[in-house]
This record gives structure tokens, C-alpha cells and sequence, in this order.
């Protein structure tokens, strides 16, 4: 359980649409309050499903809790940085499994390592083989490994990943005999295997897939902001957090290209400048939502690519006004107008103390 303030949690949501925000602009973390860590999914429960505002995640946590218990294979489908490994280790502790959680990045083993890596090996098996090791499988026997970003093994290591799978053992390299070995599989992509062209065996992936769970990337799931950051700031270890209306505003008007973990990096670095204060629009990397308040410098694209909007210059309170009547309120559609990103649009909302609520009325 992780000590809380939910004002922290649902502020950020209510500053999304008002330029005014609440009267008391520092909403601090208590000591003494309680909330689930949803946003990891680790201790979640279908009981504390009000307590989550994203409707996608309540629908994954409440699946997770059913499946974990079992010994299903699951395949996690999501963008890099969205909490893959974090579903996966949920999914081990649901389990309620004696073994261990073991983790390996398949497209960091090199093809001649795979055999060694995964089934392990002899002493004496080949040339520079002066230990015997013990393979990844089988030290997650009884307990689950987790295959992080399975889509980029190649045909070969395909084909024997398949063929343990089916058996249910693994022969280490130089091994005369067979170990059996009883293992939760959970895999992971950032690709949609179902949706290409046979790259991916389809024996295996039906394996894999017992149950496929899809992790929205945080662009989607923009309602979970306030959880997630009352939640990251209490994992970095700090004990009272604040973030400004400004700050808040350009979080939600943020892509996040590298999801929860870009958000995590962003408000670490933030929190640190901030020091005892409340973290504002200049304490937020470019990337993770701000080149600072005073800037009109050039911003990303939404999409998160290199392309940036060109710099234009600021629009009077009259014209600004002008463009937001005409665009009902919408930030993305009067920053288009404008050649500009939403959060510089925000920031001269900010400038010039103009409220979205009466243009969307």
C-alpha cells in the first residue's frame, strides 16, 4: 500500500480543463492515508476497482486477477515504457507461485548465446564453458518467466522455445538427460504479432497467447495521470510532492512516445529542481511536458517524433480568445490554428489568465 493524498491523485484531473485550477495550488502526499498502487497492478483486487479512474485499466486488473492464479500463458501486447514487466511481475504475484520471477530481454541474446541462455549448460560443454550454468527456464521453474520483447527472437530460437512449450523440459547444452521443469509463461511485444505477415511462428504465439492482455500507452489513458503521479512521486521516495496547475495542464497536453516510463523520468528530474517547492511547467523536461514557462521555443510533435512545430509568435489575449470561441474550447484543434503545440498554447493561457470553461459551454 503506498501512504497517499488523493487530492494529489484527482487534482491533476480537474486542472486538465480549467485554467484556474483549485484555490490551494499544493496539494501534498500525506503520511497517513492509504490508496492501492494501482498503477503498478501489483496488489490490485477487483473490490478497489472504484478507486482506479481508467475504465482500460480497471478491465486488465480485474482479467489479471482472474488469470493469475492460473497457469495460463499470457501475452502482454505494448508499447515500449508502458509496464510490461510490470503486468508480467503482477501476474507472478497473483500466481501465488514457489518459484522465482525471472526476466530476460530475448532480443539482447545473441543467436549462439540462446541455447546456453535459456536451457543452460555443462561444464566442459564448449570451448570457454569453464562452469556449468543454470538456464533461465530452469530457474524459473515453479515460478514464472517473463519473455520481454519475444517478437524479435529469431525462426530458430522460435523453434525451440516451441518444443519446451510442448514437452515441458529442457536438455542443457552437453546434458545427456532431459529436466523437466514446470513454468508460467508470460511473453511480451511492442508488436502486434497477430496483425503481420508470418514472421512470427503461429504455433507458437497460440501458445504464448492463452491470454493477451492490451496495455494502452499512456497517451490513452490520460484519466490515470493523477494516480500515476501521486504514485511515481511516492516511489522516488518523496515524501511531499505539489505540482502547479501550469504543470499539471502540460502533463495532460503531453504524448509521453515513452509512456510511463518517460513520465517517471520527467517528474524525478522535476521533483529535484522543485526542491521544496511546488513543481511547475519549468521544472518539466521538454519531453515530458514543458520547455519551461516562459518559453515560446519550438515544441514536439504529438506523435513524439523529431519534427517540431516552428516557432511562431505569441497570439494577443483578443486573438487568442478569437481562436478558442472558434474551436469550442478544443486545445488541439486552436494549437493547430495556431502552428503551435498545445502546451505552448496552455502556457499563454497561463500568460494571459484566460479560462477554457466558457468556450466549452
Amino acid at each position: 500500500m503506498l501512504p497517499h493524498d488523493p487530492q494529489l491523485a484527482t487534482s491533476v484531473s480537474r486542472w486538465k480543463s480549467s485554467s484556474a485550477g483549485p484555490s490551494q495550488s499544493l496539494s501534498r502526499v500525506s503520511q497517513t492515508s492509504t490508496v492501492p498502487p494501482v498503477a503498478s497492478l501489483q496488489t490490485w483486487a477487483p473490490a478497489e476497482q472504484d478507486r482506479v479512474p481508467s475504465t482500460q485499466v480497471v478491465a486488465l486488473a480485474r482479467d489479471l486477477a482472474r488469470i493469475g492464479p492460473s497457469v495460463e500463458p499470457v501475452l502482454v501486447l505494448a508499447e515500449t515504457g508502458a509496464g510490461k514487466e510490470v503486468v508480467a511481475d503482477a501476474l507472478h504475484r497473483l500466481s501465488g507461485r514457489s518459484g522465482k520471477f525471472r526476466a530476460v530481454d530475448c532480443g539482447a541474446v545473441p543467436e549462439n548465446l540462446f541455447e546456453s541462455t535459456f536451457f543452460g549448460h555443462r561444464k566442459g560443454a564448449f570451448t570457454g564453458a569453464e562452469e556449468a550454468r543454470t538456464g533461465e527456464i530452469a530457474l524459473a521453474d515453479r515460478g514464472t518467466l517473463f519473455l520481454d520483447e519475444v517478437g524479435n527472437m529469431s525462426a530458430a530460437a522460435q523453434a525451440k522455445l516451441l518444443r519446451v512449450m510442448e514437452t515441458g523440459k529442457v536438455t542443457p547444452v552437453g546434458a545427456a538427460n532431459a529436466e523437466t521443469v514446470d513454468v508460467r509463461w508470460v511473453a511480451a511485444t511492442n508488436r502486434d504479432l497477430f496483425a503481420e505477415d508470418g514472421s512470427f511462428r503461429q504455433d507458437l504465439l497460440r501458445r504464448l497467447a492463452g491470454y493477451t492482455a492490451r496495455l494502452p500507452p499512456l497517451r490513452r489513458r490520460a484519466e490515470d495521470l493523477g494516480v500515476l503521479t501521486a504514485h511515481l512521486l511516492r516511489e522516488a521516495g518523496i515524501a511531499k510532492a505539489a505540482i502547479t496547475p501550469a504543470a499539471a495542464r502540460a502533463l495532460y497536453a503531453s504524448a509521453f512516445p515513452g509512456n510511463i516510463r518517460q513520465l517517471r523520468t520527467s517528474l524525478r528530474a522535476a521533483a529535484l529542481l522543485a526542491a521544496d517547492k511546488a513543481i511547475d511547467l519549468a521544472h518539466l523536461p521538454a519531453t515530458g511536458g514543458g520547455a519551461g514557462a516562459g518559453s515560446d521555443a519550438a515544441e514536439p510533435s504529438e506523435r513524439g517524433d523529431s519534427a517540431a512545430k516552428k516557432r511562431v509568435k505569441a497570439p494577443t489575449a483578443a486573438e487568442l480568445e478569437a481562436v478558442l470561441a472558434a474551436a469550442g474550447g478544443n486545445v488541439v484543434r486552436a494549437a493547430e490554428q495556431l502552428g503551435t503545440h498545445p502546451r505552448q498554447l496552455y502556457r499563454w493561457l497561463e500568460r494571459y489568465a484566460i479560462s477554457l470553461d466558457k468556450y466549452r459551454e
